[in-house]
């Protein structure tokens, strides 16, 4: 779901159904609650970011969305692979 989303909000998609924000459009269109739409979009910015490291961490399940949506500002090139 997340690389779905992570399509979605890169292509701006959730603009051509006339959502003003791609928050929005995961609470109103997808049905989302408002935390889960926050973590969500969080976790496809840093899917989007660092593809190969976050699609290894969920598999492996070594990190919940939660961990992933509140350390998403926090990880940089410099740090990611740590």
């Amino acid at each position: 779901m997340l690389e779905t989303l992570a399509k979605i909000f890169e292509e701006r998609l959730w603009l051509r159904l006339a959502f003003s924000s791609s928050h929005d459009f995961c609470v109103e269109y997808l049905g989302m609650s408002e935390d889960s739409a926050w973590r969500r979009r969080k976790c496809a910015d840093l899917l989007q970011r660092y593809p190969g490291l976050v699609r290894w961490l969920i598999v492996a399940r070594k990190v919940t969305l939660t961990n992933l949506a509140l350390i998403h500002r926090l990880v940089t090139d410099d740090n990611a692979e740590r």
